[in-house]
């Protein structure tokens, strides 16, 4: 779902703040680059608590915005229950075109905590 206001917070970002942020991706992206050198996957929180009821609305979604930023894939699983007996994701984080070695991390992760 798209956040309210963000298309007029968009509109009004001015080309240098634009190049600003365009600067962090790019410096985000090859320091994220070295920590793949030496882990396959990270583990990261997928929203902040446990799944909303009913059909509605999955949750927020604020935590997938820096990996859609710096276009490495990620893969949600359910990895505990919360108090109202829903569930609480957890995501892995896999490096640029190494979905395939994601999704195996995955399929194994969710073997191991069941």
């Amino acid at each position: 779902m798209l956040r309210e206001g963000r298309v007029t917070d968009g509109l009004a970002c001015t080309y240098d703040r634009y190049a600003a942020a365009c600067a962090i991706v790019a410096n985000t992206r090859q320091r994220l680059a070295e920590v793949f050198e030496h882990h396959d996957v990270l583990l990261a929180p997928s929203a902040p608590g446990e799944a909303p009821e009913g059909l509605a609305s999955t949750g927020d979604p604020i935590f997938n915005g820096l990996w859609n930023e710096l276009h490495v894939p990620v893969i949600t699983i359910p990895a505990f229950t919360g108090p109202r007996g829903l569930p609480v994701g957890a995501q892995l984080v896999g490096w640029w075109s190494r979905d395939r070695d994601l999704l195996a991390a995955a399929q194994w992760v969710a073997a191991h905590i069941a």
